[in-house]
This record gives structure tokens, C-alpha cells and sequence, in this order.
């Protein structure tokens, strides 16, 4: 999409992460350009869970990604001004939710993607609506495979023995 758009990706910097004190790196970092009035571009992505950690989290749609996107605006928000950059928290739900910051950025390289070519706005955002979304699936269905295989391992350690286990597989017990 930044291609499309004709932004170019700069190697990530290291900022100051203000609540613990130590220097992070960015995990995207786009280059001065028009698309942005001439400001650098810094990136911090995060996916978080509805539910994880407070109640608050899962009151409404959204809640645990603005809380998320304001732990990372007071984390990395004065570093990033300092240098005259421009900060925006790329934080999706699992369930596929993104904020107004999100789409706002998206809908700002969308527009300036179709400034240079043929493509309408809507076509586009519907493909990069579904490419971000189907990334995101993807890389849920991955998380889920690693825990269930760590948990199966675990479970097959605390089995008495394999026999056990192969008896209970037989009897469709254990999958």
C-alpha cells in the first residue's frame, strides 16, 4: 500500500520509550514525503484481545484498542515529537476492530495511492480492507496452532504413559 501510495519505508529508529526509561526501535518507519506535509512517518503496531487484562477492556467495540493506542501514545508520543515525526499506533482487535486513527492513516495513503493511478478509493480500500483483515486471521489461526500444539505436548507429557494415551486416542478422548 505504501508503494501504491509512493511512500517510502525509511530502517526504524530508536525512540525513547517514556514509561520504562530504555530505547525501543520503531516497527515501521515511512520517509518524508507529501503524503504526510513532509513529516516522517513512525509506526507501532499491536493486536489486542477484547478481553485480556480488565473488565473495562470488553465493555464496547473498540475499548481494548484505545486503551491499547493510548499506552503506546504516552510510550512513544513526546520521543516521536521531539523529532518531528508523526506517531500513529497501528492497533487492531483480534476480532478485526481498528480505530479512527487506523482508518484515518489507511484512508491517507488510500487517497494518495489513487492520486497515482487509475484505481477508484473504494476499490482499493475494499483490498486493502480485506488484505489487512485476512493478515490478521492468518496470523490468529498461527497463534492458535502454536498454543494447542504446546498444549497437546503438555498433555502428553502428564499422560501415565503412551499406552494410556493411545487408549484414550483410540476411544476419541484425546484428539
Amino acid at each position: 500500500m505504501a508503494q501504491q501510495a509512493g511512500v517510502q519505508v525509511a530502517k526504524p529508529s530508536a525512540v525513547v520509550d517514556t514509561t520504562s526509561g530504555k530505547i525501543k526501535y520503531t516497527d515501521l518507519e515511512f520517509r518524508p514525503s507529501e503524503v504526510f506535509q513532509g513529516a516522517a512517518v513512525v509506526l507501532d503496531f499491536s493486536i489486542t484481545y477484547p478481553s485480556v487484562s480488565t473488565t473495562r477492556r470488553s465493555i464496547s467495540q473498540g475499548a481494548a484498542a484505545h486503551m491499547r493506542e493510548a499506552e503506546k501514545d504516552k510510550k512513544y508520543q513526546v520521543a516521536v515529537d521531539k523529532d518531528n515525526k508523526i506517531f500513529v499506533p497501528i492497533v487492531l482487535e483480534t476480532h478485526g476492530y481498528w480505530s479512527d486513527k487506523v482508518d484515518t492513516f489507511l484512508s491517507t495513503l488510500l487517497k494518495a495511492a489513487v492520486a497515482r493511478s487509475r484505481a477508484s478509493f473504494s476499490s482499493l480500500r475494499h483490498y486493502w480492507t480485506c488484505e489487512l483483515s485476512t493478515a490478521l486471521q492468518r496470523g490468529n489461526g498461527c497463534v492458535i496452532g502454536e498454543r494447542l500444539d504446546t498444549l497437546m505436548s503438555r498433555y502428553r507429557q502428564l499422560t501415565p504413559s503412551t499406552v494410556v494415551y493411545q487408549q484414550l486416542l483410540n476411544q476419541g478422548v484425546v484428539v
